[in-house]
C-alpha cells in the first residue's frame, strides 16, 4: 500500500491537516487575495494606458557620447 507523507515516514498527511483553520477562512483569505490582485491590476492597467495615451516626449535631448568619442565610432571592446 501506499501512503503519502507530509515528512516522509514522520508525519503522515493526516496528522499534517490544520484543525484551527477552518475552510471558510481558506475560502475569504483566497476571495480576498483575488479581489486585492484584481484591484492592483486594474490600477496598474490604468497607470499604462495613461502613459500610453501621453505619447512619447515632444524633444529628447540626445547627450553626446562621453570621453570625446563618436557614436559612428565602432566598438572595439564588446562582444
Amino acid at each position: 500500500a501506499r501512503q503519502p507523507w507530509a515528512v516522509f515516514g514522520l508525519i503522515k498527511t493526516a496528522d499534517g491537516v490544520s484543525t484551527v483553520v477552518s475552510a471558510g477562512a481558506v475560502l475569504f483569505t483566497m476571495i480576498a487575495f483575488t479581489v486585492l490582485y484584481g484591484v492592483l491590476a486594474f490600477i496598474e492597467v490604468g497607470l499604462i494606458l495613461r502613459v500610453i495615451k501621453m505619447g512619447p516626449a515632444e524633444e529628447f535631448d540626445y547627450a553626446e557620447p562621453a570621453l570625446g568619442g563618436s557614436a559612428d565610432k565602432p566598438l572595439v571592446m564588446s562582444y
